[in-house]
């Protein structure tokens, strides 16, 4: 089996569960404005980046109600909900597992589409803040996932070869974008949205499998 020196992680669907809670906030925006939809539609926007996900909901507005009432709209909406409690949503043995990985001397990273704020305010609410300070955001490239440029882009940081880093993801967007930067990957199989995960090169239930051939 080939030995990796280097994980990088994806943090939505992979670190958090976070997926059904957008998921769920943006049902709950368009059901507080009378918003048509149909649930089938999210499958979409899951992994996608910030710009298509705010294309997604203005277009899906658009088809409702005038796209002139939506920023009020949204504003409200996030003074009465707030931010997300990270913490809360931590998957099980990821804690663990990223300890584990430090302790016996892995490089680690973290490439995530979400922007810069959501990140960092995950990872010191949830105390990852300490072993994935490497990372990189959706501010940081022109293009993310399914583009490799944030993959690409992090293993230069880190000073590492494609040949030697696993890469964990969940999303076809995530999955694609690290296996076009040249490293394998294994993505943790999707609960609540469908998604096409044939492309990885394991695919797992939790992430502390990774433990089991790294």
């Amino acid at each position: 089996m080939k030995k990796y020196t280097t994980v990088l992680f994806d943090m939505d669907g992979v670190l958090i569960n976070s997926e059904p809670v957008y998921i769920n906030r943006l049902k709950q925006f368009f059901n507080l404005n009378n918003i048509a939809y149909k649930d089938d539609e999210f499958n979409y926007i899951v992994g996608n980046t910030p710009k298509n996900y705010d294309d997604f909901v203005k277009s899906t507005w658009a088809r409702s109600r005038d796209i002139k009432e939506y920023l009020k709209a949204q504003r409200e909406f996030y003074k009465l909900y707030g931010e997300i409690d990270y913490k809360k949503i931590l998957f099980p043995n990821v804690l663990s597992t990223i300890k584990s990985l430090a302790d016996n001397n892995f490089i680690l990273g973290l490439a995530s589409s979400s922007p810069s704020k959501d990140v960092e305010s995950m990872l010191n609410q949830t105390g990852l803040a300490k072993y994935l300070c490497n990372y990189l955001t959706s501010d940081d490239v022109i293009e993310t996932k399914p583009n490799p440029q944030i993959y690409i882009d992090l293993m230069k940081k880190l000073s590492v070869n494609s040949e030697s880093v696993l890469i964990v993801e969940d999303s076809y967007f995530g999955i694609m974008a690290g296996k076009n930067a040249g490293a394998d990957v294994a993505a943790i199989a999707c609960k609540d949205f469908m998604q096409d995960q044939s492309f990885a090169d394991y695919i797992i239930k939790d992430v502390s499998e990774i433990l089991n051939f790294i």
